[in-house]
């Protein structure tokens, strides 16, 4: 393939709100490696797909406000994916940011 597409906070997020096993600082080591791989892996030979990471959408406390850790996820997401030249498409900001869920559900686009 030319193109290869990961996503990944989703759940990871939510174990880092919960403190399941998950910190912030795991998750970007993890990441880190992740990216890592692929790139030294394909420095090695004429194949070299392009890479789009797809960030977690919002997400929330049960009290009903916007998790603060999809932020934190997505900005560790950035900083490591302009460090290996990798793309992200922003879900949260294109689904249009913090409210999103309850503007697409009384649009009837999510349930």
């Amino acid at each position: 393939p030319d193109l290869l597409i990961f996503q990944f906070g989703v759940n990871e997020s939510e174990n880092i709100y919960k403190k399941n096993f998950l910190t912030l600082e795991e998750y970007e080591a993890s990441l880190e490696i992740f990216l890592k791989k692929f790139q030294t892996e394909f420095s090695k030979g004429d194949y070299s797909p392009n890479i789009l990471l797809i960030s977690p959408f919002e997400r929330l406390y049960p009290s009903g406000k916007s998790m603060l850790e999809v932020g934190y996820i997505i900005q560790v997401q950035k900083k490591l994916l302009n460090k290996y030249n990798f793309a992200l498409l922003d879900s949260f900001e294109l689904l249009g940011a913090e409210g999103q869920n309850q503007r697409l559900y009384e649009s009837k686009l999510i349930q």
